[in-house]
């Protein structure tokens, strides 16, 4: 056990470094609204294929933020564009009371 005086020694709080890191390779996900916060269910496999062919899930809970940080890091990073929201049928628009 390390002395908690001694500056030197490893702190037992994270650093947030990780001791080891995981690849692994999407297989499919499924994102749940859960009014505040988002639910995002993650399927995946190991990447080096070391291990027995299993899939593993993987349940993220993200702010409403987060979510749409995540979206826009991943558009950006793969050079597409978010989708254009489509206007209502003018005929909605029409009778639709605001």
């Amino acid at each position: 056990m390390a002395d908690r005086n001694d500056k030197t020694s490893a702190p037992d709080a994270p650093t947030g470094t990780p001791e080891r890191v995981e690849y692994k390779v999407l297989l499919g996900w499924n994102p749940t609204n859960m009014g505040e916060r988002v639910s995002l269910r993650l399927q995946t496999l190991d990447a080096d294929g070391a291990r027995e062919k299993e899939v593993s899930e993987t349940i993220l809970f993200l702010s409403k933020t987060q979510a749409i940080q995540l979206a826009d890091s991943l558009f950006h990073v793969t050079g597409e564009t978010a989708p254009a929201r489509r206007k209502a049928p003018l005929i909605d628009r029409l009778f639709t009371r605001k």
